[in-house]
Parts: C-alpha cells; structure tokens; sequence
C-alpha cells in the first residue's frame, strides 16, 4: 500500500492502521525482540491521544515509544513516495514544532532537533532511491563490445 502512486481508501487506511499491532504482536513473540515490541506497537500513538491502534495518549507511554514515533513521521515526511515528493527537513521540523505539546512529544521533538543538528541527515529511502538511479543509469548504458 505505501507504494501505491494514489491515495488510500478508506478501506486500504483502516488495513494500514493495523500494522502497529501487527508489528507489536510479531515483535512479542520473537524473544530477541520482546522488549521493543510495546514501543514498536505505539509509533502512532500521538500525544493527545489520537493517533492509533489503540488511541492513547502518548503521555502515558515511555518515552521510547514517544521518540520512535517522532522519528518515523520525521522520515516519513522526508522520504519520496511514489505519490509525492519527499519533504525538505526544515519544513517537516516546523510541522513538528507546531504540534510539538499537542500531537508530538516535545522532549522527543527536541531530541530529534538535537540529533540532526550534530550531522546532516540523509532521508534512508533518498539514498536507496539514489543508489536504484545509479544501477539503472549502469544498466541502460551502451555495451562496449571490442572490450
């Protein structure tokens, strides 16, 4: 579904909410994993309790939970997608900062901020997009054949 080039329907986004418990669940079972599954199960909770599976609010989750959460709506909104492009940092760090009290932790927030201002961050999905043109580009050259 992430790869769909549309928007979801509303059939499509009720599936995708169910990937916190899916992943919760898994993690839960795994014992190498065990210990993260909780904050796994909880990236989008938000901090007024809208978020989902379980729509709690976030304050009542470990911080752990509050940081992952922050991290990936980070990388997702700096990340290219086959419907939009990615983000620039800065424009997604502002739409943290306002919700940052409401929705989103403001310690993990900070945190994050204080992470990206000690290097620059390059979007994972940017690079490995980066890396296909590149292999792309190396396959659709011309072959030499005297060599």
């Amino acid at each position: 579904m992430l790869d769909k080039p549309g928007k979801l329907t509303d059939d499509e986004f009720t599936a995708m909410k169910k990937h916190p418990d899916f992943s919760e669940r898994i993690l839960a079972r795994v014992p190498a994993f065990a210990d993260m599954a909780e904050v796994a199960g909880a990236h989008h909770e938000r901090l007024d309790g809208r978020g989902y599976y379980r729509g709690v609010p976030s304050a009542t989750l470990p911080l752990e939970s509050r940081i992952v959460m922050v991290a990936d709506v980070f990388e997702a909104l700096t990340a290219a997608r086959p419907y939009r492009a990615g983000l620039p940092a800065n424009k997604v760090l502002e739409m943290l900062e306002r919700d940052a009290g409401t929705s989103v932790c403001p310690t993990a927030l900070n945190l994050l901020k204080r992470h990206l201002s000690r290097k620059d961050f390059t979007s994972r999905v940017e690079h490995q997009l980066e890396a296909l043109d590149l292999l792309h580009q190396d396959l659709a050259a011309p072959v030499c054949t005297a060599c």
